[in-house]
């Protein structure tokens, strides 16, 4: 499964912010994305992700997400 996080480049090594849920000598394939022309809303879901566990269906996900009765203008 995919874990995303963010890390700092520093002397040739790359620096995580936290680690990561993997074995010690396990290989895994990295994808690097330069975050400093990433807009700051992108930002901070990356790091928010995985904060808050989901454990309903996608439907319902959904209608929280998209339905405008939800919608910040609509709360008390």
């Amino acid at each position: 499964m995919p874990h995303v996080t963010i890390a700092t480049y520093e002397d040739g090594v790359l620096k995580l912010d936290q680690p990561l849920p993997i074995n010690n000598r396990q290989k895994v394939q990295v994808t690097v994305e330069d975050l400093s022309h990433t807009p700051n809303n992108v930002e901070a879901v990356r790091r928010s992700h995985g904060l808050v566990a989901w454990s309903g269906d996608v439907e319902v996900l959904d209608r929280l997400t998209n339905d405008a009765d939800f919608d910040i203008l609509e709360s008390p």
